[in-house]
């Protein structure tokens, strides 16, 4: 969380204080903020806001799908005898 009290995204796992690890995945977020985890996690009183969250997670499902559209199926694999 920033000194304002918003959360943050910390890619890197570098910035001070205290944190919360959260997949990359809409349905974990969701559930989290239905458990209200994260102001647990987070040692806050209320839910914090987590849009900053949800904009980071769907920037990066439109890059995973972009880079899944860019990779033909099957390239870069190998069977079990190596091929």
């Amino acid at each position: 969380m920033s000194t304002g009290g918003e959360l943050v995204v910390d890619d890197r796992a570098v910035m001070p204080g205290r944190g919360a690890w959260i997949h990359v995945d809409p349905t974990c977020l969701a559930l989290a903020e239905r458990r209200r985890a994260l102001g647990r996690a987070l040692r806050t009183s209320g839910s914090p806001d987590v849009a900053p969250v949800r904009e980071w997670i769907a920037s990066h499902e439109a890059v995973r799908v972009e880079r899944e559209a860019t990779v033909p199926r099957g390239a870069g694999t190998t069977d079990c005898k190596g091929g």
